[in-house]
């Protein structure tokens, strides 16, 4: 499943704030209907519509490409003994 936010961090590792807000901001999407399910899917795919350009410039074209990319990217470790991790605000 493709994760919006890990998407994100993989793709812009120093920026902080991976809220739906945040990323709208950095990516110039109005956030809709937010805390609904139609607002944030609506908005979460307008965010990902404007990352697919960015996607393509680093060889990303595929899901399989995507999945690898997120993984990655991921905020938190995963697998047998993995321990917490995440990102701090400013």
């Amino acid at each position: 499943m493709l994760d919006i936010d890990l998407l994100a961090h993989a793709l812009f590792p120093s920026w902080w704030d991976l809220s739906l807000e945040g990323l709208g901001r950095l990516l110039e999407v109005a956030v809709i209907g937010r805390h609904t399910a139609n607002g944030d899917a609506l908005t979460a795919g307008a965010i990902f519509v404007r990352m697919l350009p960015l996607l393509a410039q680093r060889g990303v074209l595929t899901l399989e490409g995507a999945l690898r990319l997120q993984r990655r990217g991921a905020l938190v470790p995963s697998g047998p003994g993995a321990k917490g991790g995440g990102l701090a605000g400013p």
